[in-house]
């Protein structure tokens, strides 16, 4: 086919204007597949479905408004900021470059609380040298990696070896691995 494979790191609030300036043609960053998402650019098949929860040092926030009045962090960019930023009630809300340095904030205690994907919990475990507490799933999202909008070849493509690819116990055992839990969506 004559294809290669040129892997390109970038913050995560570019990659979507990469994809549609044409400088890279895949993204993939655990991105949830959401309506506005889908309006600039299309997603593949959903590989992975992970739930959000809020985190901190403290096991006191369970549910959403546990944090009014309370500084909430988030990473630029992402579908946690604009949840955050819909919140109905009073915060603070601080902006990180990059989500290691939003983990790293919670668990100095430089933020009362965060959103972050429960998939993150087994790994931050291992790496955080104070734990952090996690809140019951507030809700869920598939995702996906994505493509420029209307490059339905690659999309097509992709969701094919996406599919075969899931179907294996392979994809399971990896994600067992890194997650501590089987990802796939309906599992």
């Amino acid at each position: 086919m004559g294809l290669g494979l040129r892997l390109v790191k970038m913050p995560s609030d570019e990659l979507f204007a990469a994809l549609n300036d044409d400088k890279i043609d895949i993204a993939m960053n655990n991105y949830a597949m959401t309506s506005t998402r889908e309006k600039s650019i299309d997603f593949t098949s959903a590989y992975a479905c992970s739930g959000v929860s809020i985190v901190s040092r403290v096991p006191n926030f369970n549910k959403n408004t546990d944090l009014a009045g309370k500084t909430i962090g988030a990473s630029k960019g992402s579908i946690m900021l604009t949840y955050i930023e819909k919140l109905p009630f009073e915060k603070t809300v601080k902006v990180y470059d990059t989500n290691m340095a939003l983990i790293q904030a919670a668990s100095a205690g430089q933020v009362d609380a965060t959103y972050a994907w429960t998939s993150m919990q087994s790994g931050l475990k291992k790496v955080l040298p104070i734990p952090l507490y996690w809140s019951p799933e507030l809700w869920s999202s598939p995702a996906g990696m994505a493509v420029a909008g209307g490059n339905n070849s690659l999309k097509q493509s992709l969701n094919i070896y996406l599919a075969r690819y899931l179907r294996t116990n392979d994809a399971v055992q990896l994600m067992k691995k890194y997650y501590g839990k089987d990802l796939r969506c309906g599992n």
